[in-house]
């Protein structure tokens, strides 16, 4: 889907229930909304494709303003920092985990590695004790 048909989608869903003014702001502002981050270097496919069905975000729209909620259409960079830091949190909590996760795998490995080393050197000694005994009795017997 295109912009132009991301934007007409949404302005025949709002249509018939919110004022032409109404509409026009959400319009705009996802207008806006897809310019600036096409700016960012993402493609307009991408964005619209993040923003997810137009006739999604007119529902959401419609019961904002069925209860009496605030306007989303003023598209301004504090909201798109205080979107952004959300979620720089969320990324660094998720790293966060992901490392404590890493370490309980490494140390699981180890001790997965150790646990095979160890058993393989019980199984060794079992038969390598009984024949070094035997070489060395061959041997001391051999110099009498």
């Amino acid at each position: 889907m295109n912009r132009r048909e991301f934007l007409s989608q949404l302005k025949s869903a709002l249509e018939n229930k919110l004022s032409a003014e109404q509409i026009k702001k959400n319009v705009d502002y996802y207008d806006a909304y897809i310019d600036d981050e096409v700016g960012k270097g993402q493609s307009e496919e991408d964005v619209i494709a993040s923003l997810g069905d137009p006739w999604a975000i007119a529902k959401t729209i419609l019961i904002s303003s069925e209860m009496g909620g605030k306007e989303y259409y003023s598209y301004s960079e504090e909201a798109v920092k205080d979107v952004s830091s959300h979620n720089a949190k969320k990324i660094t909590q998720n790293n966060e985990w992901n490392k404590i996760l890493a370490i309980i795998v490494i140390v699981a490995i180890a001790l997965v590695v150790l646990s095979v080393i160890f058993g393989l050197l019980a199984f060794v000694i079992r038969f390598a004790v009984p024949i070094l005994v035997i070489v060395l009795v061959i041997r001391f017997l051999r110099k009498k």
